[in-house]
């Protein structure tokens, strides 16, 4: 962990993942910012490096009303070709405290080659939505994939009353397929939800399109900044 302070405005920045095995003599930790480095991952030669659950969360925020953004990333594991990315950005007007969440996809937290480089920032950068069914996102090539990673991201609007978190507004929902959109069925059946998989006539067949378009993620959310020190 590491963090900057200065009045009550606060940067944090946490990381942290499975190591396979502890090595006193190996350091893990970056020159840079003491933190550990997603490029350090278990390869040939590097048999202690990360190999699952890589976590990532960077803080910028004022700590009296919270107001800033905040942001986290999670990678299954090294050789999972995306990470997954949650963003979450808070305002304070008067005594009004309100706030967008988002989830979405990133790049991996590092690339794969000899100049191993980490990612560079906390943003996401669209959506998945069929990640391992049929055709999906796990059975394209390398080169294929970005083609499916789509301009959206899911979203949910807040408000804090009393202490308490309430959604006031969302749109979170899609069929599970490249384009996160389809015209008629698609083959899909979808349950209301109260089914109990006893009754036919509860099946519906239109899936629902409701995802929020990134061009609003991106002209809402930025990166939170790093520590300095």
């Amino acid at each position: 962990m590491t963090y900057e302070k200065s009045g009550t405005s606060l940067k944090q920045e946490f990381k942290h993942a499975e190591f396979c095995s502890i090595d006193e003599a190996d350091d893990r930790l970056d020159d840079a910012d003491y933190t550990i480095t997603a490029c350090n991952y278990k390869k040939s030669g590097n048999a202690t490096g990360w190999a699952d659950n890589f976590n990532a969360a960077r803080f910028s925020f004022d700590v009296d009303s919270l107001a800033g953004n905040y942001a986290y990333i999670w990678q299954a594991g090294k050789q999972d070709p995306r990470s997954r990315r949650f963003s979450f950005k808070v305002d304070v007007e008067g005594s009004a405290t309100t706030a967008n969440a988002y989830y979405g996809y990133g790049p991996s937290v590092y690339t794969e080659d000899s100049e191993c480089a980490e990612f560079s920032d906390y943003l996401i950068d669209g959506m998945v939505c069929n990640w391992t069914g049929p055709g999906g996102f796990l059975s394209k090539t390398p080169e294929e994939r970005d083609a499916i990673v789509q301009p959206y991201v899911q979203r949910q609007t807040l408000e804090l009353v009393s202490d308490v978190w309430t959604v006031t507004d969302e749109q979170i929902k899609y069929p599970p397929t490249n384009a996160c959109t389809c015209t008629g069925a698609c083959g899909f059946t979808y349950l209301t939800p109260d089914e109990d998989f006893s009754n036919d006539s509860d099946q519906v067949g239109t899936p629902i399109f409701d995802l929020d378009d990134f061009a609003d993620y991106e002209a809402d959310f930025s990166a939170p900044g790093a520590p300095s020190f």
